[in-house]
């Protein structure tokens, strides 16, 4: 069988021959113009359909030379790769089109799993049908071209992506193979950091998996991603969470010493200064401290620095003070010390409710609130100083 031309249009737009590669073309016109023949593949179309959607503000005749011209700099650009003589392009009076027989596209093959899966009723097969599908798909169809017709084309493949995507999450899960799953979750959320519904599946697949602690760090960095652009996570995300909180209270976690001695530290304080002051103090006296500014970094640092204790701050500029004790509190028995400036009994007995093991009140010395994190720790762990 003669060598062919794949044209790849996932990621961006590249013809290959053999080890030859075209991925820059004469102009964004010749690009645009290949791009539409191999997205339609292997479809000809009639030559003012193309000016239509090439040039659709210009007069007929002009767009008709336009395409004349761009016809035969794609052909120049064309004969850069592959062998001499190959007729890639098939042109003739009323319609263009690319030779099926010398040209393939990852789209086609994209495609063609994609129908293939969908008449396959035995699990296995399908799931390595779209298995194949979706591994062709690295990125946006024609990344890089920005006309009205290729934004529409973009969204129509991502739908049909993500579609499969989760169609190979759940029958990977059915077949018991949760990891698997895991895997082709994470693999959409490369594709797509901030796809909510993948984001729930790789929570949901966590919580199955009895881990609910990294179902909700999973929950805390999409909260952090969304927020940093202005937004939240949806109600359907946002009550997944609160049903997989639920279930962490069943298997909340009881602190255990470390095993090294090195003790971890989490202080979750918005003003700087004060933080960095307490993390010298405790760090001169061995322990590992880590700073976060606002709740939602707090939150994800402690599903990802598993501390000892925290000191948490009582007014953040995201959320309470009182509102993050109460998370943690839904996951683990960490020593948590409240530090505010808000001195009312009432305040502090609601702290207390939630969880809180200590208060401290500001303003205060450093060398007090390492007396305190020790005395806790050796409550906790018989930590020896």
């Amino acid at each position: 069988m003669n060598q062919q031309y794949r044209i790849e249009l996932f990621g961006g737009l590249c013809v290959r021959y053999g080890s030859q590669v075209l991925n820059k073309f004469r102009n964004e016109k010749t690009g645009s113009l290949l791009a539409y023949l191999a997205y339609h593949f292997p479809y000809a179309h009639r030559r003012d359909e193309l000016v239509d959607h090439l040039w659709p503000d210009c007069e007929l005749e002009a767009g008709r030379n336009r395409l004349r011209v761009t016809l035969t700099h794609l052909r120049q650009d064309m004969a850069t790769v592959g062998s001499p003589g190959s007729s890639v392009l098939q042109s003739g009076r009323t319609c263009v089109g690319l030779n099926p027989d010398c040209v393939s596209t990852d789209l086609a093959e994209f495609d063609r799993l994609l129908k293939l899966a969908e008449s396959t009723p035995i699990a296995g097969d399908r799931m390595k049908l779209l298995d194949s599908a979706i591994k062709l798909y690295h990125g946006p169809a024609m990344a890089g071209y920005y006309e009205s017709w290729v934004v529409a084309a973009q969204m129509r493949v991502e739908v049909r992506f993500f579609q499969a995507l989760t169609q190979l999450i759940e029958d990977s899960e059915r077949a018991n193979e949760l990891q698997k799953s895991l895997e082709y979750a994470r693999y959409g959320l490369c594709i797509d950091p901030v796809h909510e519904g993948i984001h729930r599946e790789v929570m949901r697949l966590y919580a199955v998996s009895g881990n609910p602690t990294a179902a909700l760090k999973q929950y805390h960095d999409l909260e952090r991603t969304l927020s940093d652009m202005g937004d939240r996570p949806s109600p359907a995300t946002r009550e997944l969470a609160r049903n997989i909180e639920a279930q962490a209270v069943q298997l909340k976690s009881t602190p255990k010493p470390p095993v090294d001695a090195r003790y971890r530290i989490l202080i979750i304080e918005d003003d700087p200064g004060l933080a960095n002051i307490i993390r010298l103090c405790l760090g001169a006296s061995g322990f590992e401290c880590c700073c976060a500014f606002d709740a939602t970094t707090g939150l994800a640092t402690f599903h990802q620095m598993d501390p000892h204790l925290v000191l948490l701050d009582l007014v953040l500029p995201d959320l309470s003070g009182r509102e993050i004790c109460r998370r943690i509190r839904h996951i683990s028995n960490v020593p948590i010390i409240m530090m505010t400036q808000l001195s009312h009994v009432q305040d502090q007995l609601q702290g207390f409710k939630l969880g809180a093991d200590e208060y401290v009140t500001k303003p205060f010395a450093p060398e007090l609130m390492l007396a305190r994190v020790q005395a806790l720790l050796r409550r906790t762990y018989n930590y020896n100083q």
